[in-house]
Parts: C-alpha cells; structure tokens; sequence
C-alpha cells in the first residue's frame, strides 16, 4: 500500500469529506472535547497538530461550507498536551480567511487575550467573505478586538444580519464605538445580542440614540440581558418611541433597573393617561422581559398602579403581537395601507382597554359618534379565545390569561351598560349629528 493510500485511510472522515468538497456538509462544529447536544450535527475533534493544518487546508478550498462553529475550552492556548499553542491556531485561522462560502461563524470560548481572535483572522475574514451575514464571538475577552471589529464595520460595508458578542467584557465606550460603526454600515444588522457584559448607562444612551431612534434602523431584535443597566432602561423607553422596527427587547438579570426604568418600559407600549399618549405608543414591540426584581426609587410605592401598569403591558404586548383573525384588511395588498390598517387596530384595542375595560370614561363615551358605538361595544367584549389544542411551554400561562381576560371584560361590560343604558338603544344618522330612536 502506498503512503497517500495509507495517509488518507487515516484521515477521519468529516475531514476527508471537506477535501473533496462534499455538498451535502454544510455545516460543521468544531469541537476540542466532549459530543455537541444535538445528535444530528456534524462535529469534528482535531487529535493533532496535524489535524488542525489539514483542516485549515480543506476550509480554505471548500466552496460548500455555510456554516462553521468553533468551540474551544477554556485556557486551550496553555493546555500543551493538546498541542494547541497560538502558532497552530494563528495559522489555522490565516487558512480560514481563505473561504468565501461561509455564511454564518460562530467562536465560543476561545481564550484568545486582547482581541487578538479579531486582529489576526476576522478582520481581514471579514474584508474578504461578502457573504457573511451572521457573527458570533462570545465567552471571551475580546478587549482591543471589539474596536477593531467596529473599524472595519465602518471602513467596509457587510452583509451582517445577525452579531452576538455576549460575555465578552464589552463596556459602555466600546459600545458606543460599535454603534457607530454599524451606524454607518448601513444600518442592515436585524439581531444584536449583548448579553452578560458590563454595559450601564452609557452603553444604553448609545444604543437609544444611534440605533433605536433612528428611523433607517431595521434592527428586529435587541438582547441586553444580565448587564448593569440602570437608568439606561429610561433611554432605551425614549429611544423606542418612534421605533417602527424593533419587535424583541430583553433585559432579564438587570436588578440595577430602578422602579423608575420599569415604568417608562412599560408606558413605552401604551401611556395610557389619555388618548393622545396611547396613539404615540409603540406598537411595534411585541415581546418585553425586565428583570423580576427591581430597586424601589420611593420608600412607598403604590402596589396598584404598579399591578395595572404591569397587565397594561401584558396586554399591549399582545395587541401589538396582533392577530390576523381579528385583523380586517382592505382588499387592497398595499403594504402601506395594511400596516395603517394593523396600527389603527392596536391603537383601538388600547384605548378600549384603558378607558372602557379597566375604567368607564363616561366622558369619552358622550364624545363618541353614534354609528361607532356598535363597535364599543364589540371592542369590550372581543375577548381572547384560547387554542386548548396548544401543548408548547405557555399554554399553561396563556390559558390563565384567557381565562381572567374574558371575566375583565365580561365584568366591564356589564359595568358599562349599567352606568349608560343609553348605549342599548338604536342610533339614527350618521357623523356627529344622531338623534335616538327607542327599540
């Protein structure tokens, strides 16, 4: 047997694989211990020194690869008796830049020190693969690295829809500078994930203002949990005002939100003192998490208002979500048209909430036209129906909420009719001018 028969009846097979170009391997993990969680993805272990070259070699060439995840323990540079010392993987990450197909890259663990991961490989991957559009580098310090990411974001336009640099020690002025550059990228990244770095005030100014408030920003998803953000939850309210895009924001672990911040989130989706306030409300968000615990700014805060602002949110979270059963659209497939159509139906669910569910506005109601009070009435009892078909981890919480939402209305209902009778009699003529006709 020859020596290339005998080398490459050595070779492990997912390399071999990548040698020759196989079309059905797409995807890749790259493991340094241990079995991935999900039995159907394809992982490779490098033994040797040897392994991480071929390796490198076959990516560079390979043309199928869309996707590449590594994950390596920690403190792998000092581990020797893997073989893994900076040199091996400096050169494996020089062959990697070679690529050109792969679409999404993910780092987890990676002990590279002083962002030396993003000096030495993905700077110079990023200038030469136009097609990457999903970035991950986390649990690592990335230190100068994040700078270096946000210069070549702002030198170069990219196709990025997705970055996570969660755990990666990110502070408020790298944030900034971050901003900034995916400012003037384009403003195309749909997902940001920052999860469990130390981003405070700052960070979250930057965010409001740069990302958030600006109206070409299509940014669809915002992950900030486990951080320290404090009064920065008041920005990120101000910044969502006039979102139109922003659909997630998640900020679960972040106890140093005072009382204060969770109420400007909540008022975010419906500031319900006035119909004015609820019109200029987001209704565009449609899944909000705060942390469970928050520090009081007074020493007596009041329990009730509290309660409401928070079952407020509840529902104007789900009205925002909308359902396309109770949306009516026109005929007409404008886009622009059905999203005025959708707005104008959230805004009306909130009002008929605020002022007819949780209170009776008599002085609303007197300034209603006739012909709209039919559809009062409709609004108040058009309670959620609940699919008892559901098995998935919140129909036990959904069909609580379904439960207690057709009581509420149920109970306005009934408190309505009785304090303005009037409203069960027929209304003749149209606009401002009716006059009453008794059944």
């Amino acid at each position: 047997m020859s020596t290339d028969t005998k080398q490459q009846s050595t070779i492990h097979p997912i390399l071999h694989r990548l040698q020759q170009n196989d079309t059905s391997l797409t995807s890749l993990l790259i493991l340094e211990s241990g079995k991935p969680t999900k039995k159907s993805t394809i992982y490779y272990r490098p033994r040797n020194v040897q392994d991480w070259e071929l390796l490198g070699q076959a990516i560079a060439t390979n043309t199928n690869l869309i996707r590449l995840d590594i994950k390596l323990a920690q403190h792998t540079y000092h581990n020797s008796s893997r073989h893994y010392s900076p040199q091996i993987l400096n050169a494996f990450y020089t062959q990697l830049n070679k690529n050109k197909s792969i679409r999404r890259l993910s780092f987890n663990n990676v002990d590279i020190q002083d962002g030396e991961l993003f000096s030495r490989c993905l700077l110079q991957f990023l200038q030469n693969n136009v097609k990457l559009t999903s970035l991950s580098a986390t649990h690592q310090l990335l230190g100068i690295g994040s700078n270096q990411l946000s210069s070549i974001l702002t030198a170069k336009p990219t196709s990025l829809k997705y970055l996570d640099l969660s755990y990666t020690n990110l502070i408020d002025e790298e944030c900034r500078i971050l901003c900034v550059a995916l400012e003037s990228n384009h403003l195309g990244l749909r997902s940001l994930e920052l999860t469990g770095n130390n981003l405070k005030h700052g960070g979250c100014v930057a965010i409001a203002t740069t990302l958030l408030a600006n109206p070409n920003c299509v940014l669809n998803r915002l992950c900030l949990k486990n951080n320290r953000i404090g009064l920065g939850a008041i920005a990120l309210s101000n910044g969502l005002m006039n979102n139109k895009h922003l659909k997630t924001l998640l900020l679960d672990g972040n106890t140093a939100i005072a009382s204060s911040g969770m109420h400007s989130l909540m008022k975010t989706v419906c500031n319900f003192p006035n119909v004015t306030d609820i019109i200029n409300s987001n209704h565009t968000l449609q899944t909000l998490t705060l942390p469970t615990r928050v520090r009081a700014t007074t020493l007596h805060q009041n329990v009730e208002l509290e309660k409401k602002s928070k079952l407020s949110m509840q529902y104007s979270l789900r009205f925002n979500r909308g359902n396309s059963n109770q949306i009516s659209f026109s005929s007409n497939n404008d886009t622009t048209n059905r999203s005025k159509n959708k707005s104008s139906y959230i805004i009306n669910q909130k009002v008929v909430l605020h002022h007819f569910i949780f209170n009776t506005n008599i002085q609303l109601y007197e300034q209603l036209p006739g012909h709209l009070l039919p559809r009062l009435l409709s609004s108040i009892a058009n309670y959620e129906v609940y699919n008892t078909k559901r098995s998935d981890k919140f129909a036990s919480k959904d069909e609580l909420f379904a439960k207690k939402d057709y009581n509420r209305r149920h109970t306005a209902l009934h408190c309505f009719i009785r304090l303005c009778p009037s409203i069960c009699e027929r209304w003749v003529g149209s606009g401002g001018g009716v006059m009453l006709s008794h059944q």
